[in-house]
């Protein structure tokens, strides 16, 4: 109480076709010394037109206050408007009802700042609580010398010490509750924490390469977002096969404010199968370590052969039949064919063609498989094409009679 709130406009409009004279604007009701109100709107509004009334509250004493806000006019129609006004007197006061504090080193603590409440009251105020709640609760630090009751016509103050946890703005509210009818009387606290702001794009890199051949390289890049420099402690590179991964930096030991540096990395696979690692940028508090995550797929052939046997039935001596045997590279990498070749019980009755090599991903060939018995009798052989790992060999079983 004997403190002035914010005005709220009330807007006078005319909307006939012919001047509105305007009566009278004046408070009326229960409370009506509680409020106050001002306005431009003179005597006469042009139709058409319009005009703001401002009212604000100024309560003598606590608790509640009604008053009304009349325009008398000459509209036949309205010859009266009536706006309800309504407020809640408070005994105590404040010093202030917003906080903004200065810029503040995340992890670092500003120096205080107070907000006096007074009680202007005829009787002592039993202070319940005072607290600080919202988003950010934990970034404002109370104390206070208020204990729970304020004696009448005296005040005490509240200091607040702003430590911000993360960069960026940071808010929140003071919560004074009382025995005051209009408790609680809230004070807003804001501020901003700086300091360094790390973060790597992308995240997660996806690699495929052959056997002991390295990739081409691929970027992070790690960017310092906030206000202060960032302290780079270590960039490595760890998870399940480290080994299999490499890296190059441009990144220092500190990056500037709104600067960026960039990892290099490659894979080199020694040995098959799918490999992850992770590559690690620890950087100093209070900005947080990132984590890249790391993918790299082996890429090999594979050997497939059609038909996986054949058959040169029955035919007279020293004649020839040809049958074709397909060799294909079903896998991702190239493949090394060391040779085509016959084995078995009988592999002087047949005969074979040989296949190119390196035989490329996706690629095929044909192997001519030849069958000119030289004897009477069924005839058995095996034709055997030979690859290098991590492709597996495979056999095709030839059988063939002699007349």
């Amino acid at each position: 109480m004997n403190q002035t709130s914010p005005a709220q406009s009330v807007t006078l409009s005319n909307t006939g076709t012919w001047p509105l004279t305007i009566g009278s604007i004046a408070l009326a009701g229960a409370n009506a010394g509680d409020f106050l109100q001002t306005n431009g709107c003179g005597t006469t509004l042009a139709a058409g037109a319009s005009c703001a009334v401002s009212v604000a509250f100024h309560p003598a004493v606590s608790g509640a206050r009604t008053a009304a806000l009349t325009v008398g006019s000459d509209d036949p129609a309205h010859p009266t408007l009536t706006v309800a006004l309504d407020g809640t007197g408070s005994a105590l006061a404040l010093s202030t009802t917003a906080l903004a504090f200065a810029d503040q080193l995340v992890g670092t603590t500003s120096a205080g700042r107070g907000v006096t409440l007074t009680n202007n009251g005829a009787a002592a105020l039993a202070i319940n609580a005072i607290s600080v709640t919202g988003a950010n609760a934990g970034d404002f630090l109370p104390s206070n010398a208020c204990g729970t009751t304020l004696a009448a016509t005296t005040s005490c103050a509240v200091t607040l010490r702003f430590r911000p946890t993360a960069s960026g703005a940071r808010v929140a509210t003071l919560s004074i509750a009382t025995a005051d009818p209009a408790s609680p009387a809230l004070v807003s606290l804001s501020g901003s924490g700086t300091g360094a702001v790390a973060s790597v794009s992308p995240t997660s890199l996806a690699f495929s390469s052959t056997l002991n051949v390295a990739t081409a390289a691929q970027t992070v890049t790690l960017t310092n977002a906030g206000s202060a420099p960032l302290t780079v402690n270590a960039i490595r590179l760890g998870g399940a096969n480290p080994l299999q991964f490499s890296f190059t930096r441009t990144c220092g030991a500190s990056l500037a404010a709104g600067a960026t540096c960039t990892v290099s990395v490659t894979f080199r696979p020694t040995s098959a199968g799918s490999k992850s690692a992770s590559l690690s940028v620890n950087v100093a508090a209070p900005a947080t370590s990132q984590t890249v995550a790391l993918t790299g797929a082996v890429l090999a052939p594979a050997l497939a052969v059609s038909p996986t046997a054949l058959s040169f039935g029955t035919q007279p001596l020293r004649t020839t039949t040809t049958r074709v045997v397909t060799v294909s590279n079903t896998g991702a990498a190239p493949m090394t064919i060391n040779g085509v070749s016959l084995s078995g019980q009988n592999p002087g009755q047949f005969a074979q063609s040989t296949c190119v090599s390196p035989l490329a991903a996706g690629a095929s060939c044909t192997v001519n498989v030849t069958f000119a018995p030289r004897r009477s009798g069924t005839m058995t052989a095996r034709l055997n094409v030979n690859v290098a790992a991590p492709a597996v060999s495979q056999s095709v079983s030839l059988t063939g009679t002699g007349l």
